[in-house]
């Protein structure tokens, strides 16, 4: 009577496999120093009153993109081992800290560009120059404004940086309507990212 079924004495051992597998999955805290290693980005492109609807952002003087950087974090003191999401530790409360080392590859240009010719500049050609930017660390909440160059040589400095924002006004703009790209150029890769919406020039 005290035997277990084979049934009871297969599902036990796979049960606490199971349990402790995702416990050490969900709540694994990070401590230690990192590198951070891109694998995409994302932009919001947003008018400078907010209009916008579902299929348009409508610009009556300045054009606002947040430009974000999605990245997992690799340990300085093992470059071989497992890649750990960024966003990993949220879920856990974790007391350790952790060390940002700045970008694991240098990053070596940003590109603009339109499927419109953009103040006097062909279609697909680069606008960087035509957009300023602007970027806090987290160590410093103090907003930083720069050129796009500036930006570059900014973000492979500064530490504690995940994105930034591009700006551009309505000034001298003829061609109304735009669909933007945006190319950041790093290790020999392109991470190329688009609007969601179409950008209507007031």
């Amino acid at each position: 009577m005290y035997a277990l079924s084979l049934k009871k004495i297969l599902i036990l051992p796979v049960g606490f496999l199971l349990i402790h597998i995702l416990y050490i999955g969900c709540c694994k805290c990070i401590e230690g120093a990192f590198y951070k290693d891109i694998t995409s980005t994302k932009v919001f492109e947003y008018g400078d009153k907010n209009f916008f609807s579902k299929d348009s952002v409508k610009v009556s003087d300045t054009l606002l993109i947040s430009f974000i950087i999605n990245a997992n974090l690799v340990t300085y003191q093992n470059p071989f081992s497992g890649l750990v999401n960024a966003a990993y530790a949220t879920s856990c409360k974790c007391g350790g800290t952790i060390e940002d080392l700045g970008f694991k590859y240098k990053i070596d240009s940003l590109v603009v560009t339109s499927n419109e010719v953009f103040k006097g500049v062909a279609a697909g050609s680069n606008l960087s120059n035509l957009f300023t930017a602007n970027f806090a660390s987290r160590l410093n909440s103090s907003t930083i404004n720069v050129t796009i160059p500036q930006l570059i040589d900014s973000l492979n400095r500064v530490k504690y940086v995940d994105g930034f924002s591009l700006i551009t006004t309505a000034n001298n703009v003829v061609n109304k309507t735009h669909k933007f790209s945006y190319k950041l150029y790093c290790n020999s890769k392109v991470y190329e990212a688009f609007g969601t919406r179409l950008v209507v020039f007031q």
